[in-house]
């Protein structure tokens, strides 16, 4: 049924066209930047609306002021994921975590990529979803040595094969909700959803690891990389056809074991010498070599590691014999600030500390060289443990040391040091799991109370501190906030504060001043995300909403685009479904949103195409929303937000450059996806 004055054609050309300016645009100028782009193609579309499809000033008014409440949800995860990385770097223990992992991986850039990027960042999708995989596992792989925008791209990519079962399942149950599915219809859409994904990630995963080391590195260990990929899809199958909620999550976990165990077995890892990594898009960084032979590009971290592991060697037979430190207990110096003659954020006064003439030379047990403790290091900005900030000189970082201040087990050390990320990622399955059922507490909106804020809407908070807003602008819009389900509260914020606290009493550091120092790095990251975040929702809004349900008024353009494409494309539909859903996915930043945008959009196409049945293209809809994280603006800005902490450099990258890297590994998932989709779906699950 037409809306505008020119029939469907006219239609379809007049909705489909700011989609297709903002993908040309970013493709084809680099210089134009999200935070312009985004608000500009829904400015455009809040006119096509008005002019064209003649809709009231109060269904605009309402999509636009819905559209920028929604955008409080990503961002504040952002704030969380950005926030518990920049503790993790001020209290050490990201470099910690840096050091065990390569202890683990051996220092090999596919262990590293498969481990960090793959298995473990599929755990995170499964407990949380909204892009935090490419949040918490690109800057983790940065810190190893990888090449900022290649570990960006790297993990935008495998990112889209779980997406379908991120934040348990939230996109199968929420995403398709009011298409009237039960139970069973759910756990079917997921089960073809997981073999269309097992499809795609025979050639996904691939692409993904010859971005970030390069496609001989890749060639060579291929082996190691097929076996990663099968420790993860094989249960990720198995569980789809009892769960919509465990297949990431307990996938990914099963996936991590594997993997841990190959790596560390050193099963199908071809040896690489130094700096092998190849990256024709990027000058070749300045390079340091640890005693594994792994280069540590440009990163200070990396450097400091090196030169610990150097220090152990030289001093290990000394120690052994010296009884300086009880034996397996991991201990490392720390060096000095060349421009304040003090460890890394440190006060003067501060009994931790000492001055060069009681210093002793760094002791690393035997054994234990590739652990590093930074156990006398009190706690600093991020910028004190920024690349920029570690002296570069070897003479000046050994001439002046401070001794370590605690001997702790090493159980305590392992407990306290990665808390921050077990703690996380515990809080999110315990809010999550539907066995426990914190998850339909943290959501409840009743009892509550409410205030009438009379144009506006109503706005209501729940004993469970969900915050809602209801007739937004007088229309049928809502919007709601569950304070303690979202991750951003709980677990990132909860667990930062935890974290800090704990090492500002550990080291006697002032912990407000800490936090001050690290909530107004964050808030100055986080300004241009969330500009280009509130344009990108804000276009959401006003391509999902209709006109009301009042008789004769017009469904919203999302479903007017679906039923004209089914009607034109009959069961050619099935060559863009998947292109449909990363639509989505592209500009709302969400496998969820695009399943809520596109999902009608699916169902008024089976409608017209007997062959294929709901089922199958819902399922098709949830692979090509996955897929859409690949090129998704939403998640290269979260990602370059939270990278921009450990290398400053990656914030003035352009969203094209990682878009273009990206784009190649998303046309091989819409190839695989589509040609298992149509031979299944027109065959085995009409």
């Amino acid at each position: 049924m037409a809306i505008g004055a020119w029939g469907d054609a006219g239609d379809t050309l007049m909705i489909a066209a700011p989609l297709v300016a903002l993908v040309g645009v970013t493709l084809g100028i680099p210089r134009v930047p999200a935070t312009v782009t985004l608000p500009a193609t829904a400015a455009a579309a809040a006119v096509i609306r008005a002019a064209y499809l003649g809709s009231p000033a109060v269904v605009l008014a309402a999509a636009i002021v819905g559209g920028a409440l929604e955008a409080f949800t990503p961002l504040s995860i952002v704030a969380g994921a950005m926030t518990l990385f920049a503790v993790m770097d001020v209290t050490g223990c990201l470099s910690w975590a840096t050091a065990s992992l390569a202890g683990v991986t051996g220092g090999h850039p596919v262990a590293e990529a498969m481990l960090i990027g793959w298995s473990f960042g599929h755990v995170v999708e499964g407990a949380s979803g909204f892009g935090t995989p490419v949040a918490l596992a690109a800057p983790v792989l940065v810190t190893l040595g990888h090449e900022p925008v290649a570990a960006i791209a790297a993990c935008l990519l495998f990112n889209t094969l779980a997406t379908v079962y991120g934040a348990a399942g939230t996109p199968l149950s929420y995403g398709f909700d009011g298409l009237s599915l039960s139970d069973a219809d759910r756990i079917a859409i997921g089960l073809r959803s997981a073999v269309l994904l097992t499809a795609a990630a025979t050639v996904v995963p691939p692409i993904a690891v010859c971005i970030l080391v390069g496609p001989r590195v890749a060639a060579r260990s291929g082996l190691f990389v097929v076996a990663a990929v099968v420790s993860f899809v094989g249960p990720l199958v198995g569980l789809a056809a009892m769960s919509i909620e465990f297949p990431a999550l307990l996938g990914g976990l099963i996936s991590v074991a594997i993997t841990s165990g190959l790596a560390w077995a050193r099963i199908g890892l071809h040896d690489e010498p130094p700096h092998t990594m190849e990256d024709p898009h990027m000058p070749p960084p300045p390079r340091t070599e640890d005693e594994r032979g792994r280069a540590h590009p440009g990163c200070g971290l990396g450097q400091l590691l090196g030169r610990c592991r150097r220090r152990g060697r030289e001093s290990g037979s000394r120690q052994a014999t010296s009884g300086t430190a009880p034996p397996g207990t991991p201990t490392a110096s720390v060096p000095i600030d060349e421009e304040t003659g003090q460890v890394p954020g440190t006060v003067e006064g501060d009994s931790g500390t000492s001055d060069s003439s009681n210093t002793s030379p760094p002791t690393v047990s035997p054994g234990t060289e590739d652990v590093a403790v930074d156990e006398g290091a009190a706690i600093g900005s991020i910028a004190d443990l920024s690349p920029r900030k570690v002296p570069h000189s070897e003479t000046s970082a050994e001439a002046q040391q401070v001794p370590p201040r605690f001997v702790e087990p090493a159980w305590l050390v392992l407990l306290s040091r990665t808390f921050p990320i077990w703690g996380s990622v515990a809080l999110l399955a315990l809010t999550r799991v539907q066995a426990v059922g914190l998850g339909d507490l943290l959501r409840r909106t009743d009892p509550h109370f409410s205030i009438d804020l009379r144009t506006i809407g109503t706005l209501r908070v729940s004993a469970a501190a969900v915050i809602s807003l209801s007739d937004i602008m007088g229309s049928t819009e809502r919007w709601a906030y569950a304070t303690l389900y979202i991750p951003a509260l709980c677990p990132f914020f909860l667990v930062s504060a935890a974290s800090l606290a704990y090492w500002s009493i550990r080291t006697r550091n002032p912990f407000w001043a800490t936090a001050h120092r690290v909530g107004r790095g964050v808030a100055s990251r986080l300004v241009a995300p969330a500009v280009a975040l509130t344009g990108a929702l804000i276009l959401v809004a006003l391509l999902r909403n209709d006109d009301g349900d009042a008789p004769g008024s017009a469904p919203s353009p999302a479903f007017t685009l679906g039923d004209t494409l089914g009607r034109t494309l009959g069961a050619g539909w099935l060559a863009v479904a998947v292109a449909v859903g990363s639509i989505g996915s592209f500009f709302s930043g969400s496998t969820t949103v695009s399943n809520l945008t596109f999902g009608p959009v699916a169902v008024a196409a089976a409608g017209r195409l007997p062959a294929v049945s709901v089922r199958s293209a819902l399922a098709l809809q949830a692979v090509g929303a996955s897929a859409g994280n690949a090129v998704c603006l939403a998640n290269i800005l979260n990602a370059k937000a939270v990278v921009g902490a450990v290398s400053p450099t990656v914030r003035g990258v352009s969203e094209a450059t990682f878009v273009r890297r990206t784009v190649a590994g998303w046309a091989a998932f819409w190839a695989v996806a589509t040609a298992a989709g149509s031979a299944l779906f027109l065959t085995v699950w009409k």
